[in-house]
């Protein structure tokens, strides 16, 4: 229902800015499709002594290592395709990226740092619940973004009438969800 939620919240405000982007939705379903195979590979990866159903031999550091060293490679091999071709605005040369600022460039490794913390947590909760809640609750990030969305960066400022409304329910659907999901592992 939240997620629902948020896309007609999004669609409200496109609708009111006159744009919306079916390639972006399009990019998001198939990105979506890619993430929901990501968790169980992981856990398949790590060591059964971490993870009840684990067959691999990592520790969630060593996973979360690899992981992170996936991630700066690729980037090198992704960015420079999605900077060619952006879902919006015109092509970004890759000079232009290495030109930020200092403080731009902070901002993103702290995101990241935060991203692998977060990854930390999540592997380690694995062996303390079971993959499927420890997945689930990773899921909170939804909710971290809205509160983003929403407070710091003001996305829904022009948004039409009655969207705040869409905005609270979906919230408290996410918070909800998070609370069932805890709560069945009790």
């Amino acid at each position: 229902m939240a997620i629902f939620l948020s896309g007609k919240a999004y669609s409200n405000l496109a609708r009111e800015k006159k744009k919306a982007s079916m390639q972006g939705i399009l990019l998001s379903v198939i990105a979506g499709l890619f993430i929901a195979f990501f968790y169980p590979v992981v856990v398949n990866s790590l060591d059964p002594e971490f993870v009840s159903g684990g067959k691999g031999s990592l520790t969630p550091y060593t996973a979360v290592f690899f992981f992170a060293t996936g991630v700066f490679i690729s980037t090198f091999l992704i960015n420079p395709f999605f900077m060619r071709r952006p879902v919006e605005g015109p092509p970004v040369k890759i000079r232009e990226y290495f030109r930020g600022t200092a403080g731009t460039h902070m901002t993103g490794i702290l995101g990241g740092a935060i991203w692998m913390l977060g990854m930390i947590f999540s592997y380690m909760a694995v062996g303390a619940a079971n993959p499927a809640i420890a997945y689930a609750l990773s899921n909170a990030a939804p909710v971290v973004a809205i509160l983003w969305g929403v407070l710091v960066w003001k996305e829904f400022k022009e948004a039409p009438r009655g969207t705040n409304i869409l905005l609270n329910i979906m919230f408290i659907s996410y918070l909800l969800g998070l609370a069932l999901i805890t709560y069945s592992n009790a």
